[in-house]
């Protein structure tokens, strides 16, 4: 799994004031981050409906708009990386975007066989119709019910989480991209189901990040890169200032993919940044300390940029 993330190299932007290569030599303190716990250590267990049609997106204007640049930025991948890069032609052969930028997968071919197999078993067309329509009925429950259980969140905390999500030099349109693509690499390379939810569960709560701050009016949230994201905290938080401590603060639980049932915690951001960078190669789910432990909590630790 060490070969998920491509670290390739991205176009030259401004510093986000958080580069955490840079920070790390700057700040690094004697023997903090040093001690990583593994398998074998005693960790800390921690405590719209679909009725109407959905709105899609202008595509050719996206294109027009992004694409170009957006395919530049994509070709991230080195020698001997697995991560393709985003092709956007490629997944709208697949499927759709949303107006809000969500992916729309179309039904796969065993999908439409499994319907189609479905469909022939029953004679009776009253009673394909009147499945079909209890099976959108329970659809559509399930929906008000996942909407209802969605991240309830300050600004502030919203845009916090946001921004560990947001890579250096990227937009967050291009973050979804990246995390589309690491999914599709984890299914090829067959990883560890534990890494491939945690793919799963990064993409929603990003896309349920982006849902919430834009219900707040915030405007042109897919454009925004890191020093955006700092600016827009500095300015919901009360005192102007940013409320990040990479430090001090004691913020992450995190697990090995190979030995679920031992939760660490809780750390600092430096700290895992530094065990990103040092040891952990792609093996490792984390959660904020704060949430509970169930399975749509833990994130991979390949989507997330502490520092």
């Amino acid at each position: 799994m060490g070969d998920l993330l491509a670290k390739g190299k991205r176009r030259s932007s401004s510093s986000d004031g958080v580069d955490g290569v840079s920070d790390l030599k700057r700040r690094k303190r004697t023997g903090e981050g040093e001690s990583l716990p593994d398998d074998s250590g005693s960790g800390s267990q921690s405590d719209s409906d679909d009725e109407n049609a959905a709105q899609l997106m202008d595509m050719e204007e996206f294109k027009r708009e992004n694409l170009e640049d957006l395919e530049k930025e994509s070709t991230v991948a080195v020698a001997d990386s697995h991560l393709e890069p985003f092709n956007l032609a490629e997944d709208l052969e697949h499927g759709v975007f949303d107006k809000d930028g969500n992916y729309i997968p179309q039904a796969s071919d065993d999908e439409a066989e499994e319907q189609d197999a479905w469909i022939g078993e029953v004679e009776d067309v009253e009673a394909v119709a009147e499945a079909q329509r209890s099976r959108q009925s329970l659809l559509r429950e399930k929906q008000r019910t996942q909407q209802r259980a969605r991240r309830k969140l300050m600004t502030e905390e919203a845009l916090v989480r946001l921004l560990y999500c947001v890579d250096k030099h990227e937009t967050i349109m291009y973050t979804l991209a990246r995390y589309s693509k690491l999914r599709q690499t984890a299914k090829k390379l067959q990883s560890p189901g534990l890494i491939r939810q945690g793919i799963d569960n990064a993409i929603d709560l990003l896309t349920d990040l982006i849902s919430l701050l834009e219900q707040k009016g915030m405007e042109d949230i897919y454009s925004w890169d890191r020093t955006k994201i700092h600016e827009v905290i500095k300015e919901e938080s009360i005192d102007g200032k940013d409320p990040v401590d990479n430090y001090a603060q004691k913020t992450w639980d995190f697990k090995w993919s190979h030995s679920p049932s031992k939760v660490h915690g809780v750390y600092s951001n430096y700290e895992m940044q530094h065990w990103k960078q040092t040891a952990f190669n792609d093996n490792v789910i984390v959660k904020y300390h704060e949430d509970n432990d169930k399975i749509d909590s833990w994130l991979f630790v390949g989507c997330l940029e502490f520092m």
